[in-house]
């Protein structure tokens, strides 16, 4: 790679990975406390359906509706939230 196109590569690569002062880089979250957040919302889940059923549904048909059905809700609002926290 020759001088201009380093020149042009480096360019490239500063316009997309820089963030406007007013708003800081995104933190990436500890997978872990991710995982750990996830299952308990799918064990919540889990007791909540297993209540309404009155009997145990399992955690693999937990997971199937919670991932399903509610997921999606659930990161948009934790997202916004450990925005705000930072």
């Amino acid at each position: 790679m020759g001088p201009k196109q380093w020149d042009l590569a480096k360019v490239t690569l500063t316009r997309q990975t820089s963030h406007s002062p007013i708003m800081p880089p995104p933190t990436p979250p500890n997978a872990y406390v991710e995982f750990k957040a996830e299952l308990e919302q799918i064990l919540q889940h889990k007791w909540l359906v297993s209540e309404k059923e009155n009997r145990d549904v399992g955690f693999e048909r937990a997971l199937n509706d919670w991932a399903q059905n509610h997921r999606a809700a659930w990161r948009k609002e934790r997202n916004i939230k450990v925005t705000r926290r930072k």
